[in-house]
């Protein structure tokens, strides 16, 4: 849906605007449909960086608490509030990342996806595989259900 908030960006492209407002709105029915934030490596980069050049002398675990703690709070408040505020609640979203250290993102991802498409489609065995493929919760749920 969108990339975390570095550069001080337009929030919503106006098509994802416009998409939303159809969800919002219930004109796309039932159709499950999930925000993700992309790039929150990219955000902790930026933030590892001003942390760095305000304390060049900061301990690596100061560096890491830190820039977890700043990361969160800005991407809470550029994307994630304004986006809550955006949808009513309507829309779950979640923050991701492809690079290596940010697996846990995508299985949360995949879990989330598999929460809300089996419930609309009728052949829930087909989204059952497909998130059995990516995550061992979804894998272990389903054989649980």
């Amino acid at each position: 849906m969108g990339k975390t908030g570095v550069g001080g960006g337009r929030f919503l492209e106006t098509g994802i605007e416009e998409f939303l407002k159809l969800k919002i709105g219930g004109k796309l029915g039932g159709v499950p449909v999930i925000a993700v934030f992309t790039k929150y490596d990219l955000l902790i980069v930026h933030e590892t960086r001003l942390l760095k050049q305000r304390d060049p002398g900061i301990s690596k675990e100061e560096v890491t608490n830190l820039v977890q703690q700043n990361a969160n709070a800005k991407l809470q408040d550029a994307c994630v509030k304004p986006f809550e505020s955006f949808v009513q609640g309507r829309v779950p979203h979640i923050t991701v990342s492809t690079e290596t250290g940010y697996e846990d993102h995508l299985s949360k991802l995949t879990h989330i996806t598999y929460l809300h498409v089996r419930d609309y489609l009728s052949d829930a065995s087909v989204v059952t595989a497909m998130a059995q493929r990516a995550s061992a919760r979804v894998k272990i749920q389903a054989s649980i259900e």
